[in-house]
């Protein structure tokens, strides 16, 4: 069974139910990883585009909500990625016009340091990817290990084991702020 949009675009009915009932969930996961609501729309839309490209595999799969987060998570970091990569683009044309460095996004991110917690989660987010994206949803989704368990395709006895191995990491950094990173 299908919808027909106003453009004439068919779509099967559960994708959209689906996409209805995690859409909000999905904004989340973006507006957290690019802390931008703009941003976060912008990676939800191209990924909502590609979950449906792709539809016909992920609603069978045994759990296509975590598939259609690892889709989000891909095009979030796929947004970050363009946009260094015009920001590359804009300060090397800026320099030969103008002969003047431009402030980019990547000189900005850098000021995102100043907040306690960045930079441990982000050295967390490298080593444990899997401990960070336990803690986030935990805390950030407000959601059970159970529930945790279901949306990462693990069992429950891992999820508490990952958020215990990521709070004690977390922990330590933010006791210890200079330790890990080369300075002695």
């Amino acid at each position: 069974m299908t919808y027909t949009s106003r453009d004439g675009t068919a779509w099967p009915l559960d994708y959209e139910e689906f996409i209805r009932e995690h859409l909000a969930e999905f904004m989340r996961l973006g507006v957290q990883r690019l802390r931008s609501i703009h941003d976060a729309d912008d990676a939800v839309a191209n990924a909502c585009k590609r979950i449906f490209e792709r539809w016909e595999k992920i609603k069978y799969h045994p759990n296509p909500v975590a598939v259609a987060r690892l889709v989000v998570r891909h095009y979030c970091i796929e947004h970050l990625r363009r946009v260094a990569r015009d920001d590359r683009l804009r300060q090397r044309l800026a320099t030969v016009l103008f002969e003047q460095p431009v402030t980019t996004a990547d000189d900005i991110l850098k000021l995102r340091g100043i907040d306690r917690l960045d930079r441990p989660w982000a050295a967390l987010e490298e080593r444990a990817p899997k401990q960070a994206e336990c803690l986030r949803l935990r805390y950030h989704e407000a959601m059970s290990n159970a529930e945790i368990a279901l949306a990462l395709d693990c069992n429950v006895n891992a999820v508490k084991t990952n958020i215990h191995l990521g709070l004690n990491s977390l922990r330590r950094a933010m006791e210890h702020p200079d330790m890990g990173e080369g300075e002695t």
